[in-house]
C-alpha cells in the first residue's frame, strides 16, 4: 500500500506543479480532484474484485472473499490517506510561505515565523479534529453505517497530515 501511496503522491503531486501551481488557493483544487480520481480507482478495483470471485473463485469461502475485501479496502484507505494529506500539507505550506513546494515536498528556508506558523496550524487542525471525531464518528456511524470508511479516511489524512 505505502508504495501506491507513493506513487499517488508522485502523480498528484505533479499534477498541483503543472496545473496548479498559480495561486495557494488553486493548488488547493488538486485534492478534490485526487480524492476523485482515487475513489474512481478504488470503486474499478472492488467492481473487478467482485466480477472475479463471481467468475472464477466461487469455490472458495466467503470468508476468505471478505478478509481480501477487508484487506484491499484498508491499502486503499492508507493510499488515499498518504496522497491526500501530502497534497494539504503542500497546500498549506503555500498558504504561510507563498511559494509551493517541489513534489518531494522541499522548498526554500522558510523563516522562523513561517516555520512556528505553520506547525501552530498543523497541529491545532490535528487537535482539534482528533478531540471531535471520535464523538461524530460514533453518531454517525450509527446513523449511516456507509459512512465508516470516509471518516477512517479521513482520520488517517488528520493525522498524517500531523507527520508531514
Amino acid at each position: 500500500a505505502h508504495v501506491s501511496g507513493f506513487a499517488a503522491i508522485n502523480c498528484f503531486g505533479d499534477l498541483q506543479q503543472v496545473f496548479f501551481a498559480g495561486s495557494a488557493n488553486q493548488s488547493e483544487l488538486a485534492v478534490p480532484i485526487s480524492a476523485s480520481c482515487l475513489l474512481l480507482l478504488c470503486w474499478l478495483a472492488e467492481k473487478a474484485g467482485q466480477y472475479l470471485y463471481k467468475a472464477d473463485l466461487k469455490e472458495l469461502d466467503d470468508g476468505i472473499f471478505e478478509l481480501w475485501e477487508e484487506q484491499t479496502h484498508e491499502a486503499e484507505n492508507d493510499i488515499a490517506a498518504l496522497c491526500l494529506s501530502f497534497l494539504i500539507c503542500q497546500s498549506l505550506r503555500y498558504h504561510t510561505s507563498g511559494q509551493l513546494p517541489d513534489p518531494e515536498g522541499n522548498e526554500p528556508p522558510a523563516t522562523r515565523a513561517r516555520v512556528l506558523l505553520l506547525c501552530s496550524v498543523l497541529f491545532a487542525f490535528v487537535a482539534v479534529l482528533s478531540l471531535q471525531l471520535t464523538e461524530v464518528k460514533l453518531h454517525t456511524i450509527r446513523r449511516r453505517p456507509g459512512s465508516k470508511r470516509v471518516l477512517d479516511i479521513f482520520q488517517l489524512i488528520c493525522c498524517m497530515c500531523c507527520a508531514w
